[in-house]
């Protein structure tokens, strides 16, 4: 229909086009990202002012780039924690995928919570659905390096599919030397630590009876 609509006035294009673009530009979704994620606002911001400015092409364009580098910038930068099934028993957790931009950060969190009197390093792998080659060439540097210390290292509560990856990334030899759990009770079971677990400061562990248990569960 683009010929037909050659003949049609000036006036009458221009009120198709603000008619068209009004149901496009969605500003309740603005103030909705606004209160949600301040960055996602601005990506929105960038593509909007990008077409308004540059075109429709550089200014998805614009949305793309912007998209793209925010998902690297988070996923370099992980949510992580340490984790303790008791006091003095901490774990760690990194709850991202581990590839190049962010194996660093997982590998001077370790090293520089390390103590004289640290034994093992177990890592919590729950949150880990994938790793890259430069994430396990890391890993195994890590491994050796706290071997060296004679710091035990184990990777616990993963998923399947990432034993299969470390197999064929050349970390086969950390599931053969007994570094890979199942749980975190079973790399703690294999350091020769069982239940009850020792605390620190002298704090009474004894074991309890699952009927003490249910006792001071409905205590408290």
């Amino acid at each position: 229909g683009t010929g037909f609509i050659g003949y049609l006035p000036i006036p009458v294009l221009t009120a198709i086009v603000i008619s068209a673009l009004l149901g496009a530009t969605e500003f309740d979704l603005a103030a909705r990202l606004w209160k949600v994620s301040r960055t996602e606002c601005l990506i929105f911001a960038g593509a909007f002012f990008g077409v308004l400015i540059l075109g429709t092409i550089n200014g998805v364009l614009i949305g793309i780039i912007l998209s793209f580098s925010e998902m690297i910038i988070r996923t370099s930068k992980p949510s992580r924690c340490f984790l303790g099934i008791q006091p003095g028993h901490r774990h760690f957790r990194f709850s991202s995928n581990l590839f190049f931009a962010n194996v660093q950060v997982l590998q001077r969190d370790i090293e520089d919570n390390l103590r004289e009197d640290t034994k093992a390093v177990i890592l919590d792998a729950s949150g880990i659905g994938s790793m890259d080659i430069t994430a396990a060439d890391r890993l195994k540097l890590l491994y050796e390096s706290l071997k060296e210390k004679n710091i035990r290292f184990y990777i616990t509560e993963h998923i399947a599919r990432l034993n299969e990856q470390m197999r064929q990334l050349g970390l086969g030899c950390l599931i053969q030397e007994g570094c890979v759990r199942r749980t975190t009770h079973i790399a703690l079971k294999d350091m020769g630590i069982t239940r009850p677990y020792p605390l620190e400061g002298g704090v009474d562990n004894e074991q309890r009876s699952a009927s003490r248990k249910r006792a001071d569960n409905r205590v408290q």
